[in-house]
């Protein structure tokens, strides 16, 4: 119903919002679009909308909407939907614009079945799926119903889903695809690039580097440790390395394009003397043993300078490279006397990233990482704030960074190489990997 944006504002499109921030009797109304249906010729109303957050709610797939009273949903209107809340968080109606507000048609369920609906999509937008083969393609039409009169401009839109990247880019070269994600790969974008492609880009988050500080029997539990490693980084020089023009060393997680971004933060910059110093301080004038964690798809060139960085200073690390599940499981089983290399996203809204990886109790994701004194205080702040507020992102920030709940490395973007004759796909406007398809058309 939603829009997000890749500033973290939100963009109406199926239903306006109103807030009640009340904070006894918080709520959130929609007022929806009239005339709208679903692919099925089911009328998209509050009775709908309803009907979908009761699903969802139901599921307990979605923490933002455990918020919502179920039994309290009430329809005002026909077009109307009312939805008293147990307590305000503003972090519901960004997720009301990702994957926690889908709307489907009722009616295609209660015929069809949950399974057949898991691979048929029935909803109101701007293509009908036609065809879906798993792990090969998805194919979809122009919807001549569409509730934007005279959209889309073209006629189909496919998925490809090609695993090996050399084949990717293969297949997009050869005309085959007009949009490819390149999986934020700079290496890649900057060839393209040189062949006279578009390339479209929007800051992502950073790659960072997480400590096992909950741990008091690991060094990286010291404060003086954190702050030693960093100072060993040239994080200018791994960007301008390996970024191929995209990459920013970082200061902090946020970028300068993100609401949480502080300026005043000019980060610890590199120096030698400084890192091998406080780790004197440390207790450790002879460095320690320790692992790098990392994906991988991780870039081997960064993964090895972290290493050549943290030795300068004596820390010898070993490096632990593992496939997605198993880094699943070490970041909830937790891990010993080592870091983390992941990824932050942090492209507008700071809240899905503390909500979903480092909320005030963690008993799984990431428990080994401590809090800082004033962690819980600040989460509360920022989740029950009725709007959005600067100020209070970027508290959180400056939290991180005195306490160095991670190691900021370089900022990275999302990155989509298109044809030249492609335009307005949305791409790097929108958040994640959002795009505009109803607005997309050639140019001759």
């Amino acid at each position: 119903m939603l829009n997000p944006l890749a500033d973290s504002t939100l963009l109406p499109k199926l239903a306006a919002f109103e807030m009640g921030y009340d904070t006894v009797n918080p709520s959130q109304t929609f007022k929806l679009v009239k005339g709208v249906k679903f692919h099925d010729g089911t009328d998209f109303n509050a009775s709908v909308v309803k009907w979908s957050l009761e699903k969802l709610i139901d599921s307990k797939m979605f923490a933002s909407v455990s918020y919502f009273k179920r039994d309290q949903l009430t329809i005002v209107d026909e077009y109307t939907l009312k939805c008293p809340m147990t307590e305000w968080r503003n972090s519901n109606m960004p997720a009301r614009a990702m994957n926690e507000g889908y709307m489907v048609s009722p009616t295609a369920l209660e015929k069809n079945g949950v399974d057949w609906m898991r691979t048929h999509m029935v909803g109101t937008g701007p293509f009908i799926q036609t065809d879906y083969q798993r792990d090969v393609s998805l194919t979809a039409k122009r919807n001549p119903n569409y509730w934007q009169q005279g959209k889309p401009y073209v006629d189909e839109v496919q998925y490809l889903y090609v695993t090996d990247a050399l084949t990717q880019q293969a297949l997009f070269k050869s005309g085959g695809a007009e949009i490819y994600d390149t999986g934020g790969n700079a290496m890649v974008a900057s060839q393209l690039a040189a062949l006279g492609y578009k390339i479209l880009s929007v800051m992502a988050g950073a790659q960072v580097l997480l400590p096992d500080t909950a741990n008091a029997n690991s060094p990286w539990s010291n404060l003086k440790v954190r702050q030693a490693v960093e100072y060993a980084l040239d994080k200018d020089s791994m960007a301008k390395a390996f970024g191929y023009g995209y990459w920013q060393g970082a200061t902090q997680a946020p970028s300068p394009q993100a609401p949480a971004y502080v300026k005043t933060i000019t980060g610890r910059k590199y120096d030698v003397a400084k890192a091998k110093s406080l780790l004197t301080e440390a207790g450790f004038p002879n460095g320690f043993k320790t692992k790098i964690y990392a994906q991988d798809n991780s870039d081997r060139n960064v993964l090895i300078a972290l290493q050549s960085y943290m030795k300068a200073i004596g820390i010898e690390a070993s490096l632990e490279v593992v496939q997605a599940a198993a880094m699943v499981g070490i970041q909830s089983n937790g891990w010993e006397n080592g870091v983390l290399f992941i990824p932050l996203g942090f492209e507008g809204n700071i809240i899905p990233t503390m909500g979903f990886n480092f909320p005030p109790v963690r008993t799984g994701r990431y428990r080994n990482i401590a809090n800082s004194p004033r962690w819980e205080e600040l989460y509360r702040k920022v989740a029950t704030t009725p709007t959005l507020e600067v100020a209070i992102e970027q508290e959180v920030t400056q939290d991180v960074y005195d306490f160095l709940m991670w190691i900021p490395i370089y900022w990275y973007p999302r990155l989509w190489a298109t044809s030249t004759n492609l335009e307005d796909t949305g791409l790097g406007k929108l958040a994640g990997d959002f795009w505009t398809m109803y607005d997309a058309y050639y140019t001759k």
